[in-house]
């Protein structure tokens, strides 16, 4: 939930005094596949989300308040403008496909969020896809997470469409169902300067004893006292 309700406030960070990391620095690189060999590279898979400095990615209640950070949360009002948004658009302009599980996406369409995901071919995993009714902005999928995003990593590029990464846009249990797979490349965390306590948490009892390492990318201090990390999934 939270990353879907993220990116709609940083489209309305007039709103909110979110923005985002400056044009073109987002963590996560997406070159469109050459002609160089028959077989282009798989997509990059990431998990892009906004959570809680002890890792709940929404409150009791799926609370999302504290989403955006604080401008107190930063030492003077000077030094928090001067610091770096959040460029949700240029993230999102590298995206082929998003995946999401159908609570995330059942709640962002009661809040009336319309079409977050306009340019992207958009997944929603449910065990009702048969009652679902699939559109241009939503296609309802009844397989596993792991599987999806298998087809999707290794999708055959379509004609006069650029090659682009899926999001994996969460919930959590989906989001550690495939960390536990091996098909995360990349966890991409904006860190609030706030601690829940409980809530919906980053990672799931799914990961059991899986550790998952990371490599840590870059850390970047952003606007309101978040934190913009990005590591890589170490294989």
């Amino acid at each position: 939930l939270a990353s879907m309700l993220f990116l709609h406030l940083c489209r309305r960070r007039a709103l909110l005094g979110v923005g985002a990391i400056l044009a073109g620095t987002s963590g996560v690189s997406f070159t469109p596949a050459r002609a160089r060999s028959a077989e282009p590279p798989r997509r990059t898979v990431v998990f892009y989300v906004a959570s809680s400095l002890d890792g709940f990615i929404a409150g009791p209640g799926d609370d999302l308040s504290w989403l955006g950070g604080r401008e107190d949360a930063v030492v003077g009002k000077v030094e928090n403008a001067n610091m770096p948004e959040i460029d949700y658009d240029a993230f999102y302009a590298g995206v082929e496909y998003t995946v999401s599980g159908s609570r995330t996406h059942d709640w962002v369409a009661a809040q009336g969020v319309d079409d977050p995901y306009p340019t992207s071919k958009n997944y929603v995993l449910t065990s009702h896809a048969a009652e679902r009714k699939s559109g241009q902005r939503a296609q309802f999928v009844d397989e596993s997470p792991e599987a999806l995003v298998r087809r999707l990593r290794d999708e055959t590029d379509e004609p006069g469409r650029a090659r682009g990464a899926v999001w994996v846009v969460g919930g959590g249990r989906i989001a550690t169902q495939l960390l536990v797979a091996g098909l995360i490349d990349v966890v991409e965390v904006f860190v609030h300067p706030v601690m829940l306590g409980s809530g919906s948490p980053l990672v799931t009892p799914e990961l059991g004893e899986a550790k998952v390492n990371l490599r840590l990318r870059k850390a970047t201090p952003v606007k309101n006292g978040i934190v913009h990390t990005v590591y890589d999934v170490v294989r």
